[in-house]
């Protein structure tokens, strides 16, 4: 097998913005946030409070619990609740009912 060098062309960027202190915007700035994610197709992770929910995309709580002395990561995901097209949620068109 022979493998060719990889060139930069041949590259997707990993295009993510990382957020802390989420609690301090006001809902203008998050659905300003959101739209700059989505208008340049970068993946957004933030730390915020649970007042915080997405309208496209989902969201992932962490929840650390430490029972006797053990640490455990409780994971849920909530997807966006905003009105959307079926063919944007999979990126095919809707299947008959």
């Amino acid at each position: 097998m022979k493998r060719g060098r990889l060139r930069g062309k041949d590259l997707s960027p990993c295009r993510l913005l990382f957020l802390d202190e989420a609690a301090r915007l006001d809902a203008r700035s998050i659905a300003t946030l959101f739209e700059l994610c989505e208008r340049l197709e970068m993946q957004l992770i933030i730390a915020a409070p649970e007042n915080i929910s997405p309208e496209k995309g989902t969201t992932y709580k962490l929840v650390r619990k430490v029972v006797n002395n053990h640490e455990h990561v409780h994971v849920v995901g909530l997807r966006g609740f905003a009105a959307q097209l079926p063919e944007t949620i999979t990126g095919h068109p809707p299947t008959p009912s």
